[in-house]
């Protein structure tokens, strides 16, 4: 049974971080005014940025820092919660370029480098996450966002090769296998009105970079119905549905006294706080279904955050298949 464990809490940092960056960078008071006339209209919508956000309207308030920087380019004050609105919105490449001048304005803002290093994880832009979570942990090492900004680093710094040998050493219940090896799996994936029409794609894509990770000795084929299938794949939006409430999706194996897997049940969450895109949801709900599929294989968790099967999520645009170890732990699963 999975502990895929990618708690709210998560979520809600990111959320925190960007009211808490909000606050400090204007430290909860409007700008005092100015005698002229345009940088008073700046200050004036400034001002109402700051107002409209305390008030939960969120696109009113980018509107006013928008032109409060037209009005005045100089008001680099705005510069960080616009910034942060844009990266809450989705718009993360606009959201990047404020933040990015934020952090230079402002380079002791640790919420700026921190929102910084997360928008950059989703644009790829991997030189500039390194450098904005190593700034943000300088700043603040032991911050809300601390442990993961570490977990980003270490996945970010690691060789693509990864590291060798296997994890069966760290599982924490007697090794479970399929009975054939090489092995053809029968899979029934649900397809019902409650997922997004992407999810059973990307399910397809993670059990064929499972079947490429054995070089293909564990083939996925459908399987005609549901009491045909070795493995089946259903969703759900209810979180309470899940073994325990900070999970994303859950696996349970039906096995014999010997440890012989008979069946495999993969629930998998179809909705995640922490995803501000649709795209933000794919890459999530990927992430979610290929350590999942390897815990139906018989993998259990490992000690190490860039195997598959490390029990926590990866950050949304550092995804990955699986590792070298995944590959050599199920190899030695059923050598």
């Amino acid at each position: 049974m999975s502990l895929f464990k990618k708690t709210l809490a998560i979520a809600m940092l990111v959320m925190t971080l960007v009211a808490g960056g909000f606050s400090l960078a204007y430290a909860g008071e409007p700008l005092l005014k100015s005698t002229r006339t345009s940088q008073h209209a700046a200050i004036l919508a400034y001002n109402r940025g700051v107002e409209t956000y305390t008030q939960g309207r969120s696109e009113l308030s980018i509107e006013c820092f928008r032109e409060a920087l037209m009005l005045n380019p100089s008001l680099h004050a705005a510069h960080g919660p616009l910034g942060q609105l844009l990266f809450r919105k989705g718009d993360y490449q606009i959201a990047f370029t404020e933040l990015e001048l934020a952090t230079r304005i402002t380079p002791d803002n640790a919420s700026y480098w921190c929102i910084l290093g997360i928008t950059a994880e989703r644009l790829q832009r991997h030189e500039t996450a390194i450098r904005a979570f190593n700034h943000y942990l300088t700043l603040d090492a032991s911050g809300s966002y601390a442990n993961e900004a570490k977990r980003a680093l270490s996945i970010l710094l690691t060789p693509e090769s990864g590291s060798c040998g296997t994890y069966i050493s760290e599982f924490s219940k007697p090794p479970r296998h399929w009975q054939n090896f090489p092995n053809r799996l029968r899979v029934a994936i649900s397809n019902g009105s409650e997922i997004k029409s992407a999810y059973p794609e990307i399910v397809i894509k993670a059990l064929a970079d499972w079947s490429e990770a054995t070089g293909g000795r564990i083939k996925f084929v459908p399987a005609d119905n549901l009491t045909q299938a070795d493995i089946t794949i259903t969703w759900t939006a209810d979180r309470s549905a899940l073994s325990h409430s900070g999970e994303l999706g859950n696996t349970e194996l039906i096995y014999t006294s010997k440890g012989t897997i008979h069946h495999a049940n993969i629930t998998l969450l179809t909705h995640f706080e922490e995803a501000q895109t649709p795209s933000d949801m794919e890459k999530r709900a990927y992430a979610v279904a290929i350590h999942e599929i390897g815990h139906a294989l018989g993998l259990q968790h490992s000690e190490q955050v860039c195997d598959v099967m490390y029990p926590s999520v990866p950050p949304i645009g550092l995804e990955f298949v699986p590792s070298l170890r995944d590959r050599n732990t199920l190899a030695s699963l059923y050598q």
